[in-house]
């Protein structure tokens, strides 16, 4: 698959999740929104993606706690999607 199918399967399965009930803070949720912020980097939409991992950040510290394990796929989707920014150099 290429980013941008990737990036609407991700987002289909988030909002099959969401609707189906399932708290946007589970950790089922969380890593189908890890997985979006890192497809939406691939996709080169980059404003996007960070926007989406500090919000996952954020929302995973406060449901889960900073030592958590949906807390560490946060953290990890927010590394992936800095590392894909361009430099500014």
């Amino acid at each position: 698959m290429n980013a941008p199918d990737d990036l609407h399967e991700t987002t289909l399965a988030l909002l099959a999740l969401l609707d189906d009930g399932e708290d946007a803070a589970s950790e089922r949720a969380i890593d189908v929104r890890a997985r979006l912020a890192r497809v939406t980097a691939d996709a080169g939409r980059f404003e996007d993606a960070l926007y989406q991992a500090d919000e996952l950040l954020k929302d995973a510290r406060c449901a889960h706690g900073e030592d958590a394990e949906a807390t560490a796929t946060a953290r990890a989707a927010l590394a992936h999607v800095e590392a894909a920014l361009p430099s500014t150099d």
